[in-house]
Formats: structure tokens, sequence, C-alpha cells
């Protein structure tokens, strides 16, 4: 047997029209073309995965993070209860006035020998009970009390003589009701 040639491509009769450059072209620059469409279509298939990958990762991350804003979305609720009762305890703390001012008002006016036993206090008033080793210096004390700003008012309400705890001095025990000028906290 002999082989014979079979030649697909036009005789060269056939060389001079459009047809026989386009299927030139086909066999030789068109393979090329081709293949590197082919690599194209194969690297986008693949790249599917990846980005398919990505994607359900991410969907996970929101998923997560939504639990977490969910969880947290009580908490900031209690958070901010407890911020609506801290306001309201501020604003009434804020009415009360400070018994600091008025102990630091009551030490200032007191002498040296004057000894207090009780102090207390409500919104308005404060009363003071001690002891004094004679009517001066309960005096002293008296209008250094009446002289200080932080007191609408001074009343001694109580005096009597009485022993020292340890019998040896007599001592003026007396009580003093003091009426308290508003004064209120600056709460920062």
């Amino acid at each position: 047997m002999s082989s014979q040639n079979i030649n697909l491509l036009p005789s060269s009769q056939w060389n001079h029209y459009w047809i026989a450059y386009f299927l030139k072209w086909v066999t030789t620059y068109g393979k090329y073309a081709l293949i590197i469409t082919e690599l194209i279509v194969i690297s986008a298939f693949l790249t599917r995965f990846k980005l398919d990958q990505d994607l359900l990762e991410v969907k996970d991350k929101i998923n997560n993070n939504v639990a977490i804003l969910q969880s947290s979305k009580t908490f900031e609720g209690q958070v901010t209860k407890l911020s609506q009762k801290q306001n309201l305890v501020i604003k009434e703390w804020q009415k009360t006035p400070t018994f600091s001012k008025y102990i630091t008002a009551v030490t200032d006016s007191l002498p040296k020998n004057i000894i207090l036993n009780n102090i207390s206090a409500n919104k308005s008033s404060m009363t003071l009970v001690g002891y004094s080793p004679n009517e001066v210096s309960l005096a002293y004390f008296l209008k250094y009390l009446k002289k200080n700003p932080a007191f609408k008012s001074v009343s001694l309400t109580k005096i009597s003589s009485d022993l020292s705890p340890t019998n040896e001095v007599k001592l003026i025990t007396f009580t003093i009701q003091l009426a308290l000028k508003p004064v209120y906290v600056k709460y920062q």
C-alpha cells in the first residue's frame, strides 16, 4: 500500500480568497488562541472553587458575629437599665447635703478642750452631744457655730453638769441642735 497525502487546504488557486487566509490563520495562530482561551476558562473554573470556599468562610464569620451581637444585645439592655438607675441615684445624691462639709465646719469651730461624744445628722439638721470642762469653752463653741455660714441656726437644747467617766472632774454635758443650710454635691 502506498501512502497518499491528503491536503485539506485549498490549492494555490484558492490562496486569493479570504477563506484561504482565514483557514491558514486558524491552523497556525488560531490553535494558540484556543489554548490560551482554554487555560483562561480552566483557571476561572478552578478559581471558582477557591472563591466559593472564601464565601463560605465569610458567611460563617458573619453568622458568628451575628450570634455574638445577639447575645450582647441583652447585655447592652442591662447596661442601659443600670445606667438609667445610676443616673437616678446620682440625681438623688446631688440633692442630699454633704455631711463632710458640715462636720468640717463643726471641727473648725470646736475648741480643743471640748469632746464630742455623738454626732447625728439628717437632711436638714445635725445634733451634737459632748462634754466641756467649763462654760467659757462651751460659749466660744456656740459663738463660732453661730458665725459659721454652713448653719441656719444654732440652739443649745440640753445642758447639765456631770462627773467625768472616771469620776475625777466635773464636766458640762451639752446637746446642740444645728439647722443646716442646703449645700449640694456636684457630681463629676
